[in-house]
This record gives C-alpha cells, structure tokens and sequence, in this order.
C-alpha cells in the first residue's frame, strides 16, 4: 500500500510530513458501501493498525472514482502500490509519509471447488501470486 497525492493537491496544501500535519489535509475516503463510515487514515506501526480520522473532500464506492478524486486534487489516499505505479512513474500522483503505510489488502480467489483442479485454473493462481508477491 502506498499513501498518494496530485502534485496540484500537494502544491495548494502542502507536502505533510508528520501525522500531525494530516489536520491541514484532506482524504478522499473510500469506503464498501455508500452511506457507511470510512475507517479515515489507516497506518501500521509496530503491527498496530491505527485509525486517524480525517476531514475528506469526497467519499466514493468505486477504485476508478477513487483515482480519479486523487488526479484531480482532490486529497489523499491509500492505495495498492501495483495500481498506483503508472501515475508515480509519469508524475502525476506523488508518494506521502511513507513511514505511515496501511496495511496490505488481502486478497483472494474463487473457484469451484472439484477433485481435481483444472490447469488453467493452477496457472491462474500462480501467476496472481507472483503478480502480487513482485510487489511487497
């Protein structure tokens, strides 16, 4: 996970470099579904999760809203580094207190479950895995 801004957010707010600072900012919450709460700004230190609420600009439901609020300025979030990585490389989003990461996503796969797994299906799993494991 990776905690990102706009240059353009960045500019106007200001780089934070403490969770202290994280008063003057604001985070574009991400939350399952729309109505319920967001967790705010979530940090492992010491394999503690910490919860630091946040003032937020937006709340959405979708990863592509998600990014989108972020291009456009407007705050915060956390986000898998591996989907993040084309908008760190080109500029467009910056990484912030990258001592304060939340934790990793879990993630998992459904498959029906039969006596004998089919190869394609192995395949598939091992090629996720390697995927999420060339990130961490």
């Amino acid at each position: 996970m990776i905690n990102c801004a706009s240059p353009a957010y960045l500019q106007r707010y200001g780089m934070p470099e403490s969770l202290e600072d994280l008063a003057q900012h604001r985070l574009v919450h991400y939350v399952g579904v729309l109505g319920s709460r967001s967790e705010g700004f979530l940090y492992e230190v010491d394999g503690t999760l910490h919860r630091l609420p946040m003032a937020g600009s937006v709340t959405v439901n979708s990863t592509d809203a998600y990014e989108a609020a972020c291009l456009g300025g407007g705050g915060l979030i956390q986000a898998p580094i591996k989907g993040m990585q084309p908008h760190l490389l080109s500029g467009e989003m910056m990484a912030v207190l990258p001592q304060f990461s939340a934790p990793s996503m879990e993630v998992s796969l459904l498959y029906a479950r039969q006596r004998h797994l089919p190869r394609r299906v192995r395949a598939f799993m091992d090629w996720l895995a390697g995927v999420i494991q060339s990130t961490t």
